[in-house]
Parts: structure tokens; C-alpha cells; sequence
């Protein structure tokens, strides 16, 4: 749910600044047990948060989804997720790249 990524955004924010670097939000990605959230999950939540329907994420969309879980992140941090997501180098994160960033496949 919202609220159990919201408390683990919260509980990774090291520094307590509000504000989860690259580096923590490399540790959730890592840390994540990809078999407790399935496709359907993910498929899910990624349609949340494509509020223009595109079927890509875009900074602000993705930007918008971490300020709804109410976890700030600065505007290079999102960058560096979009860089490190994002595949074909539009700079928007498709659904495939958003189910193997999660999954790890």
C-alpha cells in the first residue's frame, strides 16, 4: 500500500532530512524482495502514477508520485532514478523499465 512505502522511504531516509538521496534510494531497490510485490502489483501502481495515460513516466509524474507518498526528493535524485531506469534514453521510465527496476530482471 501507499502507506507501507511510505514508511519504508522513511525508515531508509539515513540523514532524517526528509529527503532520500540516490544512494537511499538505491539501498530500497536493493533491498526489495521482488517476490512479495507481483506484476499485477506493479502494473498497477505504475498506471497510478501515468496520470497523462502515456504509458511512460515522466520526471514530473514521477516527481508527483513521491510527493504523494509524501517522500521529498530533490530534482537531481530524480534524475539519477530516471538515468539509472531508463533504457531507451528518453528520459521518461516505460512500464517494462519500471517492472525490471523493481524486479531486478
Amino acid at each position: 500500500s501507499d502507506q507501507d512505502i511510505a514508511k519504508i522511504f522513511c525508515e531508509l531516509d539515513d540523514d532524517g532530512d526528509k529527503m532520500l538521496s540516490f544512494e537511499e534510494f538505491s539501498e530500497i531497490i536493493d533491498s526489495r524482495n521482488p517476490r512479495e510485490v507481483d506484476d499485477c502489483e506493479l502494473r498497477a501502481k505504475f498506471k497510478d502514477f501515468d496520470t497523462d495515460g502515456s504509458g511512460k513516466l515522466s520526471p514530473a509524474e514521477l516527481k508527483a508520485a513521491f510527493a504523494d507518498l509524501e517522500i521529498d526528493m530533490s530534482d537531481g535524485v530524480l534524475d539519477q532514478i530516471i538515468d539509472a531506469s531508463d533504457k531507451d534514453g528518453d528520459d521518461k521510465i516505460s512500464c517494462p523499465e519500471f517492472l525490471k527496476a523493481w524486479s531486478g530482471r
